[in-house]
This record gives structure tokens, sequence and C-alpha cells, in this order.
């Protein structure tokens, strides 16, 4: 049997990543902006939390370049910041669809 064994280093370096995404409003946040770019009031409409805290949780996506954002005249446009990003939602979807159900 082969052990893949995860390296030291890239443990380090991903466990800031995972503990910013790790909130269940920030992964709702980006399964939302996966499909396009998104206005900060779509994201509040979308997960029904009020507009501060959603701002507080992009705030801190953006400050670790998980998402980017863009001013246009009164609005700010959010989207996924890293390519890494999309690979890790296909991996939860592929995680998911290959766990049992808990009944």
């Amino acid at each position: 049997m082969v052990t893949k064994i995860v390296p030291d280093k890239v443990l380090g370096e991903i466990t800031p990543l995972l503990k910013v995404i790790s909130s269940p409003l920030r992964l709702k946040i980006l399964n939302f902006l996966e499909e396009e770019e998104k206005a900060v009031f779509e994201i509040v409409g979308f997960t029904g939390a009020s507009q501060a805290l959603v701002s507080h949780h992009l705030t801190i996506m953006r400050k670790n370049r998980v998402i980017r954002c863009r001013k246009e005249k009164n609005f700010i446009y959010y989207s996924i910041g890293n390519d890494y990003i999309y690979y890790f939602l296909e991996s939860i979807r592929t995680l998911k669809s290959s766990c049992p159900d808990k009944r």
C-alpha cells in the first residue's frame, strides 16, 4: 500500500485557507459566487443573512484572497479570487456524493 503523506510545509500553507472557508455561511457564499460575480445585495438575498454579517464574511475572505471585488458605480461585485476554490468546491460535491447519508 502506498501512503500519500502531505508534507508539513503544504499542511502549514493550506491550514489558514481551510480556517477561512470553514464557516457554513462562507461556503454558501462561495457556492453562490461559483457561477458568476455577484453584488453584495444579491449575496445578502441569497443567504438570508444581514448585510452586516455578509459584509463581515466577505471582508475576511477578500483579505485572505479567497474572493476578489470590484466597484462599479454604487455597487461592489464579488467573485471567486482563486482557481483553487473552484477545485475545492468540486471536491466537496464529490465527497458528499460518495458519502452515505446519515439517517
